[in-house]
C-alpha cells in the first residue's frame, strides 16, 4: 500500500498543475490566449507618420499587448489620437519580430486613425480582437 500512495499523490500533483496552467490563460472572450509584450519596433511601425490617417498628427502608443491566434498576432494598443483623446485600437500581423511583416487594422479605431489596410473578414466582434483588448 505504501508504494501506491506516492503514485497517487504524484498523479494528483500533475493534475493540479495542468489545471492551474489551463486556468491561467483563460479569458472571458472564450479563448485561452496568453498576453504578450509587443516589441518597440512593432509599435513604431504601427505609429509610422506616413500611415497615420492624418500624417500631420500621427498617433503615439502608450501601451500595447498582443495575443497569438492560429496564424496571426492581434495587437491591442492604447494611443493618443489627434486632439489628445486616448483610444484603443487593434491591429493584426503575422510576426512580432519587427521584420516588416504586413500590418492590418482590425477594428474601428485602428481603421479611423491609421491607414493600415483593413484585415479581411475581421472586425471588433472577433474573439481575438476582444481578447487582445482585455490584455490592456
Amino acid at each position: 500500500m505504501s508504494t501506491r500512495l506516492p503514485m497517487y499523490s504524484g498523479a494528483l500533483a500533475l493534475l493540479a498543475a495542468v489545471a492551474s496552467i489551463a486556468a491561467c490563460g483563460s479569458s472571458d472572450s472564450g479563448t485561452d490566449a496568453e498576453c504578450l509584450e509587443v516589441p518597440a519596433a512593432v509599435m513604431e511601425r504601427i505609429e509610422l507618420p506616413a500611415m497615420a490617417a492624418n500624417p500631420a498628427v500621427p498617433i503615439t502608443i502608450s501601451e500595447a499587448q498582443a495575443v497569438k491566434a492560429v496564424d496571426n498576432y492581434y495587437i491591442a494598443a492604447r494611443f493618443n489620437a489627434p486632439g489628445g483623446d486616448e483610444q484603443t485600437g487593434v491591429w493584426a500581423t503575422s510576426s512580432l519580430d519587427g521584420s516588416g511583416a504586413q500590418i492590418y487594422s482590425a477594428e474601428g479605431y485602428s481603421h479611423e486613425f491609421t491607414r493600415w489596410p483593413e484585415a479581411p473578414g475581421i472586425d471588433a466582434s472577433n474573439q481575438y480582437v476582444q481578447t487582445a483588448k482585455s490584455c490592456l
